[in-house]
């Protein structure tokens, strides 16, 4: 409650309103302790492991965590390998909820560290075997031979190869160093189609890339199932055709460099137009509604000219 700012004055003027601050204030305290949350900043990783053993044997590795500290329900524990002391290229695995691990890795040699992390927080300080300062590898032993390494991909919203992740060092991670729009995929959507296709067309120029959004709805207007469908186009001419089933069709094209591109609508587009902003590296952007009495996509949406019956 003394987060919140000007509680004591709300108190002398609108008890009521104190009361129902109060209650939302208590629900989200409650709600913070059951993920591990911080409603006021990061939230903290928990503290540090105590240690890690491993041992080995025909070619299996039993890893086990000690953590005698106090923590929440939902920790979960990580443990990374490599076959260097300096844990370049290191793999991550996933431990859950639980402190001991067995892994099948061959008669390979490793060194192992692990740590602890909640669901949205850093990872904590690691533990290494055999100790911080001079790591000791561990021999899988048996007759069997283990897989090569590949690169490591990481973990979370760490990068690629960036070892003692966890969840993620970060709270996001994105191209643009904005927070990705949650629930955005460029994939297919249980229930969608592919839709849309490129082939090769009247030599009318060529926009640089087109992004087709598909959808089917149901009542209410929520979606049931969305596809998109990003694509660069390479071909010096093309035809846009539409795609197969939805009711909803956005085509997104962005001039080159140099500008001036035009397109062409395939068979089964109804009442369209080709403009596109001539100026280079703009964004001109289409929609259209399929229309099941005719069987076309009707477009309703253009640059310029705005809506269209």
């Amino acid at each position: 409650m003394q987060q919140v700012r000007n509680l004591a004055y709300i108190r002398s003027k609108d008890p009521r309103m104190y009361e129902a601050l109060a209650d939302i204030i208590g629900h989200q305290h409650n709600l913070a302790q059951q993920v591990n949350a911080n409603p006021t900043g990061d939230p903290l990783p928990p503290p540090a492991v105590d240690g890690v053993t491993v041992t080995g044997q025909n070619g299996q590795f039993h890893v086990q965590i000690e953590h005698q500290a106090d923590i929440y329900r939902g920790v979960k524990y990580f443990a990374e390998y490599a076959d260097n002391a300096g844990f370049a290229n290191s793999h991550v695995i996933h431990m859950g909820d639980t402190r001991e691990h067995t892994q099948f890795l061959g008669n390979g040699t490793y060194y192992w560290r692990a740590y602890a992390a909640y669901g949205s927080s850093k990872p904590s300080t690691p533990a290494y075997h055999g100790g911080a300062a001079n790591p000791q590898p561990v021999s899988g032993g048996g007759n069997i031979g283990g897989p090569a390494l590949l690169p490591s991909q990481g973990s979370g919203t760490g990068g690629i190869g960036e070892g003692l992740s966890g969840p993620g060092p970060v709270p996001f991670r994105s191209s643009t160093g904005v927070p990705p729009r949650r629930g955005e995929s460029r994939s297919t959507a249980a229930g969608g189609s592919s839709g849309g296709s490129l082939q090769p067309g009247p030599a009318t120029g060529l926009p640089e890339g087109i992004g087709s959004l598909t959808g089917s709805f149901s009542g209410g207007g929520q979606a049931a199932s969305i596809v998109t469908d990003p694509r660069t186009l390479t071909a010096p001419s093309t035809t846009i055709n539409p795609p197969a089933g939805g009711a909803l069709w956005m085509v997104i094209l962005r001039q080159d460099a140099t500008g001036g591109r035009t397109i062409a609508w395939g068979p089964g587009v109804s009442a369209a137009s080709t403009y596109i902003d001539p100026t280079p590296n703009t964004v001109s952007t289409f929609l259209f509604a399929y229309d099941s009495t005719v069987n076309q996509w009707v477009m309703c949406l253009q640059p310029t000219t705005g809506m269209q019956p």
